[in-house]
């Protein structure tokens, strides 16, 4: 088995790309979006459908930042939680 590290390196590891939400309502919320999007295709025009694809396209956007920077929050935190917790069992040997 591969190390994480190696993984890293590669370029095999992508949590953004791999983890879908399990919450139960997500994908009925994810259909409902699409249906409106369509819904919304059919009354506008195609300057207005197009305004409104680039902002679904900046919106996403804003979400994938946002998402790297609560993943990178949870990287450090994780560490600083593994760091604690090895001082915490050093600690306790002496």
């Amino acid at each position: 088995m591969k190390s994480v590290i190696s993984k890293l390196y590669n370029g095999e590891i992508f949590p953004a790309e791999t983890v879908v939400p399990t919450d139960i309502g997500y994908r009925s919320s994810v259909n409902k979006v699409g249906q409106e999007i369509n819904g919304l295709q059919e009354v506008l025009t195609r300057e207005q459908y197009k305004k409104l694809e680039n902002v679904i396209d900046m919106n996403a956007e804003i979400v994938n930042m946002e998402n790297k920077a609560i993943y990178a929050e949870g990287i450090r935190f994780g560490i600083e939680l593994m760091i604690e917790v090895y001082r915490m069992d050093e600690n306790a040997r002496r």
